[in-house]
């Protein structure tokens, strides 16, 4: 069961899912690139795009933590060395920003119950200070003098 969240934690969930869907695709177009004997590159491109979107994506919406992992699949995309170890490379990359990525979730639903649990602390702190402040006031009233009637004027 999805817990109640804010409407800013729901947007930053979104763009996790979104993120999420885009991200798949990055770990399909490696392994297909994996199989691959020929034409690689084209694969890599497709990547190299997407990464970048990603990327602007995850800066944009305050999770530059998870950004810069995600960035960090162009330097092993750029890194020349065996296609094997670049392909073991991006694997490596596609396994942390999944684990960011979960992270990331957790830590948006934590912090939004717990923003949620202070301001419910916070409004119960006001209604007991209100009502205390409207006890007195009573106490008050009830202690002073009846109001007089207002003399007859004739």
């Amino acid at each position: 069961m999805t817990p109640r969240v804010s409407g800013a934690a729901q947007e930053k969930l979104g763009v996790l899912d979104e993120v999420r869907r885009k991200w798949d695709r990055v770990h399909r177009l490696v392994e297909e690139s994996a199989n691959q004997e020929y034409g690689r590159a084209v694969f890599w491109s497709q990547i190299g795009r997407i990464v970048k979107e990603l990327s602007l994506l995850l800066s944009n919406s305050g999770m530059g933590s998870v950004a810069e992992k995600v960035e960090a699949m162009t330097l092993v995309l750029r890194r020349p060395t065996t296609v094997r170890s670049k392909v073991r490379g991006m694997r490596e990359v596609v396994g942390r920003v999944r684990e960011s990525l979960e992270i990331e979730e957790k830590a948006i639903v934590t912090e939004d119950q717990r923003a949620a649990e202070r301001r419910q602390r916070r409004m119960h702190e006001l209604n007991q200070r209100l009502r205390s402040f409207d006890d007195t006031r009573e106490d008050d009233s009830a202690s002073q003098d009846p109001p007089r009637p207002d003399p007859e004027v004739p």
